[in-house]
């Protein structure tokens, strides 16, 4: 006959909570992985009463209600209960293994490094198509009211020589203080697209794959390749700016000559959640490719301020459907701040990877 377990007993479990918060909205996330290490320890120790030591809530919640962290290392305890009464005669106490934190935050900066040695290097790399290829001011770019409080200016970049890549330069500009998103979608709707969302709070401007009603996901470190982009907020507008390739692998192509359908957002708020406006708009760049050093492909006419030498090439009145007709935009044009020089970028990137890989290896 099998020797009967103990009732009394303590065990150590690593608990990997990135796998049970994956595909959970940002703010659920904290409070599911709360849930999951609950479920675990019921699980592991066959108890239906459950209690959290205070160290382990506060560890969960210490990065907010979006960030709980990828793993937690628990000490489970099944305990007598006190209460005679009681329905459950034993219970599970979940603690916090204090030395596992310190592992934990140790392992975090090693991964800190390799990102930043892996931005530092996407960087670098994007810089070196790009140096000559710089964004028009917000003056000269196309303008369109998407809706009584989002306004779109934008200007196409096409590539001037086998070294460049084509480019859609973007701002956004909204009349209040909230979260900004830009999608690409052949749909219209947001399942199955790509979108580019800005979050003032963070001060990011990321990639993000779109999912049905407001779930989102940031794509990899490896898909964030934007460039020139900001977000700021001032006297109640706020404004997001961007670059991107038209063009870029396994993401939703942007085509400069036939009709794309892209999406815009304005938040509730600064924290990414639900819409206070969204809608679908289509637009027709209506472009041809920018004159090759043999001048067999011809240029169309440019206005006046432009430069004869500069790799733009635009119609001055692209095809443009909108939902929804909306006003005509009013006010002045904020200045828009000058932007580095391409090799000062280079410089700057190439001293981030070497002190990158001096904290790697101890240089």
């Amino acid at each position: 006959m099998a020797p009967k377990k103990p009732d009394l007993v303590s065990r150590d479990y690593t608990i990997h909570l990135a796998k049970r918060t994956h595909k959970t909205t940002f703010k659920s996330k904290t409070p599911k992985a709360i849930k999951a290490i609950k479920k675990f320890a019921e699980d592991a120790m066959g108890t239906k009463d459950v209690r959290l030591d205070p160290k382990v809530n506060k560890e969960v919640w210490k990065q907010g209600v979006r960030n709980p962290p990828t793993r937690i290392r628990v000490r489970l305890s099944r305990k007598r209960n006190e209460d005679e009464d009681a329905e459950e005669k034993l219970y599970t106490l979940v603690q916090l293994v204090e030395g596992f934190h310190n592992l934990y935050h140790s392992h975090s900066i090693s991964i800190s490094t390799m990102k930043l040695l892996s931005a530092a290097a996407t960087f670098l790399f994007l810089l070196n198509g790009v140096a000559s290829q710089t964004c028009p001011s917000a003056d000269e770019m196309t303008e369109m009211q998407l809706d009584d409080t989002l306004t779109l200016k934008y200007a196409v970049v096409l590539a001037s020589s086998g070294d460049e890549r084509n480019i859609l330069c973007a701002r956004l500009e909204g009349a209040s203080e909230a979260w900004l998103g830009f999608g690409i979608s052949p749909s219209g709707t947001m399942e199955g697209g790509e979108g580019i969302i800005g979050l003032p709070d963070d001060g990011t401007v990321k990639k993000y794959y779109l999912g049905s009603s407001v779930r989102v996901d940031e794509m990899p470190d490896e898909f964030q390749t934007l460039m020139s982009s900001s977000i700021t907020q001032a006297d109640g507008v706020t404004t997001m700016e961007f670059a991107k390739y038209l063009d870029e692998d396994g993401e939703i192509e942007i085509v400069p000559n036939g009709n794309n359908t892209f999406l815009y957002a304005v938040g509730t708020g600064n924290e990414l959640g639900y819409h206070a406006a969204r809608g679908p708009f289509n637009v027709d760049f209506e472009l041809v490719d920018a004159p090759t050093s043999s001048g067999s492909t011809p240029a169309p006419s440019t206005t006046p301020a432009e430069d004869e030498s500069d790799a733009v090439t635009r119609t001055l009145s692209p095809t443009v459907t909108l939902p929804v007709p909306g006003s005509e935009p009013t006010g002045t044009e904020p200045t828009t701040p000058a932007q580095p020089s391409g090799a000062s970028m280079l410089t700057a990137a190439g001293g981030l990877v070497a002190a990158g890989l001096a904290i790697c290896f101890g240089m």
